[in-house]
């Protein structure tokens, strides 16, 4: 770091502060220009190896005679600075005079805590328990909050969703067919691409896995902007149904599977019982969308897609210069167009644009700025413990103190041994917190890494460290400070008369004490209330009743070949074989299939079609979610039957079509007539070939995809 470099000057400019406004005035100038002088005379000497310990010294010291100018002007405030302000600020800041004071006070600050090793284990394990808190935030929340997206131009890609209509509209999926418009009609992104969830499960292993990947649109990995780590990525005659027998790998899934083989590519790998061809693996930094093993081209057959069938996720990247505000508008006029081309299903529909990054750690957000809120609150509180030790300690060194500076001693000396001392122990106290950060973090990460995005990027790494190194000067000043501020009487015959007590001193520490106290009494209140009322909403979650009874029940999940699904006798037939081996599992009370599985993926929204008579005048078409479950389900999974039956084993295909609706359907839809009885169907309502099930129970609501979601 150079003088002249901007780092410098703002912590010089800060540094300066700590002067008088007379000596500021009157010797700034000629400080800037001797700390250069020396920079040029001391490094280059060196070999520039010195630059960190002339930074330090120097910046030490001006710290110091900064502190002590302003102890000399509160007790000789009414004499005029003029007067003794002989020496030359380039005196008195001299480096070598410095250095030596610097090494002076550090082993004084070690024999005194030495003698203390009480108060200095104490002070030490408490700053180390608040600066490791903060340290672990904070290694957490500037990877996900403050740092921005790996990817080139990060601020120019966007989420886009559908939003539904209404004053409580919410922003969703899209369908296939309004992002063909997006694409061909927008002008102001680059790129409009989309993405959708696709498991496979991979038999190229030693046993089958279970894998979780994405089928983007041939733009996908040009959108994220970011090389390829080898080979390519999909072209777009690769989205045309049949030519899509491609994957591009995850870096994670390449090395953890293919040991980072370069030869990799070009491999047939089996997906579903089919083979696919690998033609790249990606980039480490594309996490986007979090989770995915592999990437498969995404292939649309137009003229089968429903508008009002809306599954997709969306990703675009906006021309230069153009805002996020600038393609909401541009989004939002478009939809408009499209509601008005196809009021059936899209009146009312309009289109939201966010940054990618707020779309990530959105969900997270709240929780990291309460946390760091709280951890904040802890090292304050800890801070004012150590400052009632100290003040505790200082009071019985008030002799010391008066003999040092009737020895001669000036409140410089006497501030820079404070200060130092203070420094030290807020520097021990780092190193403990770095220690437990270290320990923090990898917990965390760990816990939390299905929820946190970027986990990878959680760990002490040298901006944590510098985070740490800042926090323990911020908190070493501030002891220092309040020690000064108790430092003693200047008159040694009035402490030795006081008995080692003081006397102005003392009621000086006393009301810095009282303030202290004051201050972490209504903090540690707070921090109370706090704890209360989160340890209030973790028992009502965990009193919530979600819809179903959770005691006992076990889930897991499997994929079927695809293959499997092209030939519907042989699925219903391990399916009803699977529930009866596991049925007959020594413990297993009662066994059903489900899918989607509640609390996890959720479902996609579709269209269904009432009966017109029963709409009553009004659009016969509702939207609805829908699982599929074989009997027994809801007797496993406890759900209240309302009225009307469950599903039994004689309800069959060749048997007519039945469905159970929940509370929710009914109150929505049928607005307080009976549901059983009432037919819907997936297709036209006036159509005569539409295949209508007729609805034969209503069930209690369940909660959907978490906690908080209806």
């Amino acid at each position: 770091m150079r003088p002249g470099v901007l780092p410098a000057r703002v912590l010089f400019s800060l540094l300066m502060l700590t002067y008088p406004r007379a000596i500021r005035n009157r010797f700034r100038e000629e400080m800037r220009q001797f700390v250069s002088e020396n920079y040029k005379e001391f490094v280059g000497n060196d070999g520039g190896k010195g630059t960190t310990r002339f930074w330090l010294c120097t910046y030490w010291l001006l710290l110091v005679n900064g502190l002590g100018c302003r102890l000399d002007l509160h007790r000789r405030k009414r004499k005029n600075w003029a007067n003794r302000t002989t020496r030359s600020p380039s005196e008195r800041i001299g480096l070598v005079e410095h250095a030596s004071n610097l090494g002076r006070h550090l082993r004084h600050a070690a024999r005194s805590l030495r003698r203390t090793p009480g108060f200095a284990l104490t002070s030490v394990l408490t700053l180390g328990l608040g600066i490791g808190a903060c340290t672990t935030i904070f290694c957490v929340v500037y990877p996900v909050l403050l740092s921005p997206l790996p990817y080139p131009d990060a601020e120019e890609i966007a989420s886009l969703y559908e939003s539904s209509p209404g004053p409580n509209g919410r922003r969703g999926w899209a369908a296939p067919l309004t992002v063909r418009e997006w694409q061909e009609r927008s002008r102001l992104f680059e790129r409009i691409v989309s993405y959708r969830l696709n498991i496979f499960t991979w038999t190229g292993g030693s046993e089958p896995a279970l894998l979780q990947g994405w089928a983007v649109s041939a733009g996908y990995f040009p959108t994220m902007g970011l090389p390829m780590t080898l080979g390519r990525g999909f072209a777009e005659d690769e989205e045309q149904p049949g030519n899509e027998r491609f994957v591009v790998l995850s870096h994670g899934f390449w090395a953890l599977h293919f040991g980072a083989d370069r030869g990799v590519l070009g491999q047939s790998i089996t997906l579903d019982g089919a083979p696919y061809t690998v033609i790249g693996v990606a980039n480490p930094d594309i996490e986007y969308p979090p989770g995915g093993d592999y990437w498969v081209p995404a292939t649309f057959d137009y003229d089968r897609e429903f508008r009002d069938f809306r599954y997709l996720g969306v990703i675009g990247r906006l021309r230069d210069g153009v805002s996020l505000a600038d393609g909401q508008t541009e989004l939002a006029q478009l939809s408009e167009t499209i509601a008005l081309e196809n009021p059936e299903t899209n009146a009312g529909w309009s289109a939201e644009v966010r940054g990618l990054k707020d779309t990530r750690v959105a969900a997270v957000r709240p929780i990291l700025l309460g946390m760091t809120v709280a951890v904040g609150l802890l090292l304050v509180i800890a801070v004012g413990n150590v400052t009632n030790l100290a003040i505790g300690r200082s009071t019985g060194r008030q002799t010391d103190v008066a003999v040092r500076r009737a020895l001669g001693a000036s409140n410089t000396a006497i501030a820079g041994m404070c200060l130092t001392e203070s420094l030290v122990l807020a520097v021990l106290g780092s190193v403990v917190g770095v220690l437990l950060a270290t320990w923090g973090t990898q917990a965390l990460s760990t816990v939390a890494l299905r929820s946190l995005p970027y986990t990878s990027s959680i760990s002490v790494d040298a901006r944590a460290l510098g985070f740490a190194l800042c926090a323990a000067a911020i908190v070493g000043l501030v002891l220092g400070l309040l020690s000064v501020a108790t430092s003693g009487s200047n008159n040694l015959s009035v402490t030795l008369k006081a008995g080692g007590r003081g006397t102005g001193s003392t009621a000086r520490a006393h009301r810095v004490r009282e303030g202290v106290l004051t201050a972490q009494v209504g903090l540690a209140l707070a921090l109370l209330i706090g704890a209360s009322l989160l340890a209030q909403s973790l028992y009502n979650l965990s009193r919530m009743n979600v819809g179903f009874s959770p005691d006992n029940l076990l889930t897991f999940s499997y994929d079927l070949p695809g293959a499997w699904d092209r030939d519907t006798g042989t699925l219903r037939s391990f399916y009803r074989d699977a529930l009866e081996q596991i049925d007959g599992v020594p413990g297993v009370q009662t066994v059903a299939a489900v899918t989607p599985m509640p609390m996890e993926m959720g479902s996609v929204p579709s269209s269904w079609s009432l009966p017109r008579e029963v709409a009553d005048g009004t659009d016969p078409t509702v939207m609805a979610h829908m699982r599929t479950v074989t009997p027994g389900y809801f007797e496993t999974m406890g759900i209240r039957l309302l009225s009307g039956r469950a599903f039994e084993t004689t309800d069959r295909e060749d048997t007519e079509q039945v469905a159970l609706v929940n509370r929710a359907f009914v109150d929505r839809y049928l607005h307080g007539r009976s549901a059983l009885g009432v037919r819907i169907t997936a297709g036209d309502a006036d159509a005569d070939d539409s295949d209508w099930s007729t609805i034969v129970g209503v069930v209690d609501d369940v909660r959907f995809r978490s906690l908080t979601t209806e």
